[in-house]
């Protein structure tokens, strides 16, 4: 019963990260349609999976793999070479042999800067964006009948290349570092130093690039 609780929790928080992103696409492309066509903002979104490198010495299970996949979304809205909008993502590593595993989930508000596309629409491709993520995450680590679970305050810089897709819209990818700032404390999880590392993500944006 531990274990399908455990797994219905983990369950609960990979849709609530990926409803958010939704939610957050729907907002800022309805925003976007409002004042669009006074040429003053333009909207997008997108699916993105991400990368993430994890340390599993730290959580003291070294059987667990080194990288975790996430998967989830985001939009924006775009007003010269400035964006703003949010996005999140879930994951879960495999279960080693013994049903240990690690999940992280997130969600929050996204920043980004393109160089030299002030005033360009559609921006020029190829092309490179420097943004930051500030926001909230959930790590959980199941090892035993009882999972572990600490909550973290999230700030997330990140830099990506972006490519033209004509029609398809656009692709991105970036390089991210993560910050984790616990909300509390863990004996498994300690202080969230195993996620304090790099992470790649990959994206498909549609809309207003």
């Amino acid at each position: 019963m531990a274990v399908l609780a455990a797994s219905t929790a983990r369950g609960r928080g990979k849709a609530a990260a990926l409803l958010a992103a939704a939610g957050m696409v729907l907002l800022v492309l309805t925003a976007a349609g409002s004042v669009g066509a006074q040429g003053l903002l333009t909207g997008g979104g997108g699916p993105m999976v991400e990368l993430l490198l994890i340390d599993p010495a730290e959580l003291g299970l070294p059987a667990l793999p080194e990288m975790l996949v996430l998967q989830g979304g985001g939009g924006f809205g775009r007003h010269q070479a400035w964006r703003v909008g949010g996005y999140g993502a879930a994951g879960q590593t495999a279960p080693t042999g013994d049903g240990s595993s690690f999940s992280l989930s997130y969600g929050g508000i996204h920043a980004a800067y393109l160089p030299g596309a002030q005033g360009a629409f559609p921006a020029v491709t190829p092309r490179t964006s420097l943004g930051v993520l500030f926001g909230l995450g959930m790590a959980s680590l199941q090892h035993g009948s009882q999972p572990e679970r600490l909550a973290f305050l999230l700030f997330r810089p990140e830099a990506a290349i972006e490519f033209g897709l004509g029609q398809l819209g656009t692709a991105q990818v970036g390089v991210t570092y993560t910050f984790p700032i616990p909300m509390g404390s863990s004996a498994a999880l300690g202080d969230l130093r195993a996620i304090q590392r790099p992470g790649f993500r990959i994206g498909l944006i549609f809309g207003g690039f």
